[in-house]
C-alpha cells in the first residue's frame, strides 16, 4: 500500500515459497506480482485479497494478521466452515478432509526438492488435516487412508484385491513407500514423483471417497441416531475427497483431485458443458451428491445406495479419459523414456483395470501391456488405437455410458457403434462445416 517495492520483494521471498502447496494459481500469481515485482498500484488490493485467500492453508486466520489502522485495506474474510466443494455445498464441516490435497501438493514440492524423507513423513503422519478421534484431535494422514481395513465395505474392493494379486501389483501404500524409501531406481525423479502423487490422488483418495459413500449408506440404515448423523457427515467427506480444497465451480482448473481430472480432460474428449465449460461428468457427480444428501435426510437408503453405484461409475470416466490420453501421448515416447507421462498413464490404468478385467480379461491385458511402467520396449507398443479398441470392447459390457467418455479428434471413440457415439457428433460437425463452406462457395 505504501509502494515500498524493495521491502515487498524482501518479505515476499520469505512468504511466497510457503504458498506453493496451497494453490497453484494463487502461488503463480503472487510469485509473478511480488517476487517478480511486476504489479501496478491499481493491483495492490487484488494482491492483498489473494494473500488473504491462502491464510487457512498456513493455519492462520484474519485475526492473526490484524489490519492497518491508517490505511484502507480489502476486508479479510476467513474461510467459511461450510465452504462449497466446487458446485456442491456440504451440510457438514469437512474442511479437514478437503485439505488432504494440500498434503499431496506438499509431498509433490518435497519430492521436487529431492526431500524424500520429508515427503515420507507427511505421507505417514500428516500435516494439514486433523480430526477428532477418541476424544482428542489427531492428525489425519494419507497413509491412514491407504491402509485402512475400512475399504472392505466397498464391494468393488474385492476386484482390486483379486486383480492386484493376480498381476503381482503392489497396493498404493507399498508403491508409495518404495518410491520414497528406495535410494536407487530405473525411473527418473519426475517419474518417481508422479507415481507417488498420482497414486495418492487416484488410488488412495479414490477408494477413500468410495469407502465414505458406502459408510454413509450404512449410517442411513442404522437405527442408532448418532450413527445416522455420522452417515450424513461421511457423505460430505466423500465429496471433499473427490473435490479437494481449491477446486471452484464451473470450468475452473485450479483443483487437484478426481474432480479436476474430469475438468482437465473434458475439452480433449468433447465432454464439456458448452455454457459453463464444466465437465459434464462432474455435473452428474454434483447432481448425485445433492440427491444423496437429500436422500439421507429422508432416510431413503435404498435409493441412496443406487446413487453411490452411479457415482462410482461416473468417477471411472475421468480415469478412462486420462488413460486414453496417456496412451496417445506415450505412443510417441522412446523406449526407456524419463517422461513423467509414462508413470501417469500407469497409475491411471491401475485405477481402472480391475473393473475392466472383471468383464473382459483380454481387453485388460491389452491395456495393461500398453500402459505398463517399464523400460524394456517402446511405450504403447501395440499403438494407442489398440488401447481405444480394448476399452471399447470392455465398456460395452459395463454399466458405464460410453458417451460420457466422449471421443478424441479425429473421432477416436470407445463406443461400439460410431452412430451412437461422440464420433457421430464429430462427423456432424465436419459435414456442417463442409455444407456451410459449400453454400459460401456457391454464393461467392
Amino acid at each position: 500500500k505504501r509502494n515500498d517495492r524493495s521491502r515487498v520483494k524482501i518479505y515476499s521471498h520469505a512468504v511466497v515459497p510457503l504458498l506453493a502447496p496451497c494453490s497453484k494459481y494463487t502461488y503463480d500469481y503472487l510469485k509473478i506480482k511480488l517476487i517478480g515485482g511486476s504489479y501496478e498500484l491499481s493491483e495492490v488490493d487484488d494482491i492483498v485479497t489473494a494473500l488473504h485467500s491462502i491464510l487457512s492453508c498456513l493455519g492462520l486466520r484474519c485475526k492473526d494478521i490484524g489490519k492497518l489502522k491508517e490505511i484502507v485495506m480489502p476486508e479479510c474474510i476467513d474461510r467459511p466452515r461450510f465452504k462449497p466443494l466446487a458446485g456442491y455445498s456440504p451440510i457438514s464441516n469437512v474442511q479437514e478432509y478437503s485439505d488432504l490435497d494440500i498434503d499431496i501438493r506438499f509431498i509433490d514440492v518435497m519430492m521436487t526438492m529431492n526431500a524424500k524423507e520429508a515427503a515420507l513423513n507427511i505421507y505417514k503422519y500428516g500435516k494439514h488435516a486433523s480430526i477428532f478421534k477418541d476424544d482428542e484431535r489427531q492428525m489425519l494422514s494419507l497413509r491412514d487412508l491407504a491402509i485402512t481395513t475400512g475399504r472392505q465395505i466397498v464391494p468393488s474392493f474385492s476386484l482390486f484385491e483379486k486383480y492386484y494379486a493376480k498381476e503381482g501389483l503392489n497396493f498404493a501404500d507399498a508403491l508409495i513407500n518404495l518410491q520414497l524409501e528406495s535410494p536407487v531406481s530405473s525411473a527418473s525423479e519426475d517419474q518417481r514423483k508422479t507415481l507417488v502423487v498420482h497414486a495418492l490422488k487416484y488410488e488412495v483418495l479414490y477408494f477413500s471417497s468410495l469407502q465414505k459413500l458406502h459408510e454413509a449408506v450404512e449410517g442411513c440404515r442404522s437405527p442408532d441416531q448418532s450413527r445416522y448423523i455420522t452417515g450424513q457427515e461421511q457423505w460430505d467427506i466423500a465429496a471433499a475427497m473427490m473435490v479437494g480444497s481449491t477446486q471452484r465451480d464451473g470450468g475452473d482448473r485450479d483443483g487437484d483431485l478426481l474432480f479436476q481430472l474430469g475438468a482437465a480432460h473434458c475439452s480433449q474428449f468433447h465432454t464439456c458443458d458448452t455454457s459453463s465449460e464444466e465437465a459434464l461428468i462432474n455435473e452428474k457427480i454434483e447432481e448425485s451428491l445433492y440427491a444423496g444428501s437429500y436422500l439421507i435426510q429422508q432416510r431413503s437408503c435404498d435409493a441412496l445406495a443406487t446413487y453411490v453405484k452411479n457415482i462410482e461409475t461416473y468417477l471411472q470416466v475421468p480415469l478412462i479419459q486420462a488413460t486414453l490420453s496417456s496412451a496417445v501421448k506415450n505412443s510417441a515416447l522412446p523406449m526407456a523414456t524419463g517422461d513423467s507421462s509414462l508413470a501417469a498413464g500407469y497409475i491411471y490404468s491401475r485405477s481402472i483395470l480391475p473393473y475392466i478385467d472383471d468383464v473382459d480379461r483380454k481387453a485388460a491385458k491389452t491395456i495393461s501391456k500398453n500402459l505398463n511402467f517399464q523400460f524394456e520396449v517402446d511405450p504403447v507398443t501395440d499403438g494407442y488405437i489398440a488401447v481405444f479398441n480394448a476399452f471399447k470392447s470392455a465398456i460395452s459390457k459395463m454399466s458405464l455410458d460410453c458417451k460420457d467418455v466422449g471421443y478424441m479428434d479425429p473421432g477416436y471413440s470407445v463406443c461400439e457403434s460410431p452412430s451412437s457415439s461422440g464420433y457421430r457428433r464429430y462427423l456432424g460437425s465436419q459435414l456442417t462445416f463442409l455444407f456451410v463452406g459449400g453454400i459460401c462457395l456457391f454464393f461467392h
